[in-house]
């Protein structure tokens, strides 16, 4: 008896689907790549089963068994693949709602306009305010005494 066509290959496109959808593509449009994978994995799963009721004697009952658990799991893959599709376009229409809020725009536009207006002015508050603190720093310096002391030096 003999293993089925898609036996391995259809187990392991089904089990990368479900890890890749799971842990890496949940929240960007990369979430395609498992979809692929789930439904050639499922196809070809299929495939296999529709070849094992044609001619069931040929081909070993474990075989069988690990293409159900290939279908199974090609069938979970695409699901979540699909969720993760759905999840995308309502975030997708949410933030696009968000950004059709004209009240956003007329802040934005409100703030740039104060940020290009403003003109910068020597007596500016923070700028006197640093002068003060600098005169005041150098008012309190005081040196008490200074000595100096007188040497000769001995010539050769």
């Amino acid at each position: 008896m003999q293993k089925l066509p898609a036996d391995p290959t259809s187990l392991v496109l089904g089990i990368i689907a479900i890890v890749v959808s799971i842990t890496g593509c949940c929240c960007s449009p990369l979430f395609i790549l498992p979809m692929a994978l789930s439904i050639i994995g499922l196809v070809m799963a299929n495939k296999s089963l529709k070849e094992f009721h044609q001619n069931p004697d040929a081909y070993s009952p474990a075989s069988k068994s690990n293409v159900n658990i290939a279908r199974v799991l090609n069938i979970v893959g695409l699901v979540i693949s699909f969720l993760l599709l759905a999840y995308l376009i309502v975030r997708l229409i949410w933030f696009g709602s968000i950004l059709n809020d004209s009240s956003i725009w007329d802040e934005i536009q409100k703030n740039r306009d104060n940020y290009e207006n403003y003109e910068y002015d020597e007596n500016d508050w923070e700028y006197e305010e640093d002068q003060d603190s600098i005169q005041q720093q150098s008012d309190t310096l005081v040196i008490d005494k200074i000595e100096l002391e007188e040497t000769e030096i001995p010539e050769n």
